[in-house]
């Protein structure tokens, strides 16, 4: 009978601790189980407000690039008008132009040749004096470094007659 007595403690200790494991296990499942649903919930709002934040993003940037395609537009128009303004400008000054300057036909080919020498002469002349000017200012800066080396030395000078270091 002891035994008996033993085997019946033994066998409902099992029991006990097999449905302590039991309950434990299920209720490790339903904290998962709630865990999971609420992780769920808390991305599923997350996502919610960042299409949120996104779609007002791309509505503003829309906004934005609509009307920076206007002012494009309206900047592209007033470009044309202004070209069109010119194109009529250019127009009357070349009719002008015409109307008050001597014709190819009107200059002999002696007169061009006579006004194409004495251009040829003002080229020269102008090419003549550039070379001159830079000549000039080369003379004046080297003139400069040598009265400025000239200054340090009287300087220098200056100073060992007077005693100052």
């Amino acid at each position: 009978m002891e035994h008996l007595t033993a085997f019946i403690v033994t066998g409902g200790f099992v029991l006990t601790v097999g449905g302590i494991i039991v309950a434990i296990t299920r209720n490790v499942d339903r904290i998962r189980f709630d865990a999971e649903a609420k992780i769920a919930e808390a991305v599923s709002r997350e996502r919610a407000t960042l299409f949120e934040t996104i779609t007002k993003a791309e509505d503003k940037f829309q906004a934005d690039q609509d009307t920076q395609d206007s002012r494009f537009g309206e900047v592209n128009k007033a470009l044309r008008q202004y070209i069109t303004d010119l194109e009529k400008k250019v127009f009357q000054v070349e009719i002008w132009a015409r109307d008050r300057f001597a014709t190819k036909d009107e200059l002999s080919a002696a007169e061009v040749r006579q006004h194409a020498l004495a251009l040829a002469e003002v080229i020269k002349d102008v090419r003549h004096i550039k070379r001159n000017f830079e000549l000039h200012q080369q003379i004046y800066k080297d003139l400069n470094d040598q009265v400025i080396r000239l200054e340090k030395d009287v300087e220098r000078l200056n100073k060992a007659v007077n005693g100052k270091h």
